[in-house]
């Protein structure tokens, strides 16, 4: 064999690895889950519309509510997701989110939290709104009984689909959602304020 010959061999099954790991990429990230890895249990969530046209999740599903006492708020969830608060990456552990809680995320898709960008709710009592409820772009809204303003966004990668802040007697509820779902849409109409 020529030294040429020896040399080739190499950076041929380097470019052969490259297009398969591009294409893996490709399938995997770039279509919309083509193996149901990252799915979620879809047929919970049959919806119908109503003779308004409004959708309507089915209603004999096994939801759950959420009560955070300190703040006086609560929301429905499927049972088989988890309210959390914070988690552990390594451990692939969700922290549950406690009734006292100032921020509760759900994730549409919960195994995506250790991995990927999910599609996320979450509810902060932490965040001060400042001039926000001022500003140009806000939508002034009501939402659930109060005084709310509403930004929306693209969506994007690393960006916000929806944000909603609260001006609940004094207190900002600052309501964030990720990115365009069905899924969470639904959590968000069961929202309200308890006190």
């Amino acid at each position: 064999m020529s030294r040429t010959q020896k040399g080739f061999t190499p950076i041929v099954w380097v470019i052969i690895a490259a297009i398969i790991l591009g294409g893996g990429y490709v399938v995997l990230f770039e279509y919309d889950d083509p193996f149901g890895l990252f799915s979620t249990d879809r047929h919970l969530f049959e919806q119908t519309k109503d003779g308004a046209g409004k959708v309507n999740t089915n209603d004999s599903l096994d939801w759950k509510t959420y009560r955070n006492e300190k703040y006086g708020f609560e929301f429905r969830y499927p049972s088989d997701h988890t309210p959390f608060s914070s988690f552990d990456a390594a451990k692939e552990i969700l922290h549950p989110a406690s009734q006292e809680a100032g921020l509760v995320i759900i994730a549409e898709n919960e195994r995506r939290v250790f991995c990927c960008e999910p599609l996320t709710l979450s509810f902060s009592t932490l965040e001060p709104a400042g001039q926000r409820f001022d500003a140009p772009d806000a939508r002034q809204i009501t939402f659930a009984g109060y005084t709310a303003v509403q930004f929306d966004g693209e969506g994007n990668l690393g960006s916000l689909f929806k944000e909603i802040l609260v001006n609940k007697n004094g207190l900002t509820v600052t309501i964030k959602q990720n990115g365009k779902s069905n899924f969470l849409d639904e959590i968000l109409s069961t929202f309200k304020f308890t006190k």
